[in-house]
């Protein structure tokens, strides 16, 4: 008799031990992929930051080379009208000069010269302004790549974040799976030391 309770009590315990171990297995499977969830979640949030970021900072470059390319054009608009004064005034000096000469502005080698030197002028204000084109034709398109180089950022960031997300689902889901697996396999035992307990005793 003290025998039979003794292997009743060890089946009903083991039973029980095997059930609670089943259980604290099954709340650990589960938070484990409830952590690795919020982790890539948070993973996922903190791309998504640094690729806006990203952008804007490249936006932001973008933006004062943008304005380096309108200070150039202006430059070069100052640098031909500067020309074309140098021009003026000399042309006025060889006015000058031929009229102290005894000659006159309407004098046929005056009247060239001074035409050569408003063609040198305009000549180089052009040059001048082409310049300050190109110039700022080169800084406009680097200021696009740049803008394109943050765009791409903030994709790659998103491409990112929803990689997290995919692993953060997978994990969840895989720790929602272990722990109904430990909580099935602890019903199991107690089913199994109930089962046993009641062909010990019902075969009697």
């Amino acid at each position: 008799m003290a025998l039979d309770f003794l292997s009743t009590a060890l089946t009903v315990g083991s039973s029980l031990l095997e059930y609670s171990g089943s259980r604290k297995a099954a709340k650990g499977a589960r938070q484990a992929g409830e952590q690795s969830a919020e982790g890539a979640r948070q993973a996922a949030e903190g791309a998504l930051l640094s690729g806006k970021r990203n952008r804007a900072a490249k936006e932001s470059a973008a933006a004062s080379i943008d304005s380096r390319a309108g200070q150039e054009l202006a430059v070069s608009q100052v640098a031909a009208e500067e020309e074309k004064r140098r021009a003026r005034l000399v042309a006025s000096r060889v006015i000058a000069l031929a009229a102290a000469g005894g000659g006159g502005a309407s004098d046929p080698t005056v009247m060239n010269l001074v035409a050569g030197i408003a063609g040198e002028g305009a000549y180089r204000a052009a040059i001048r302004i082409y310049e300050g084109k190109e110039t700022a034709r080169g800084l406009r398109e680097q200021a696009a790549g740049v803008r394109y180089e943050g765009f791409l950022d903030e994709e790659d960031a998103a491409l990112r974040a929803a990689a997290y997300r995919t692993a953060g689902d997978s994990a969840l889901q895989e720790g929602n799976l272990r722990s109904d697996s430990y909580k099935r396999a602890g019903v199991s035992a107690l089913l199994s030391g109930a089962t046993s307990l009641y062909t010990k005793y019902n075969t009697k």
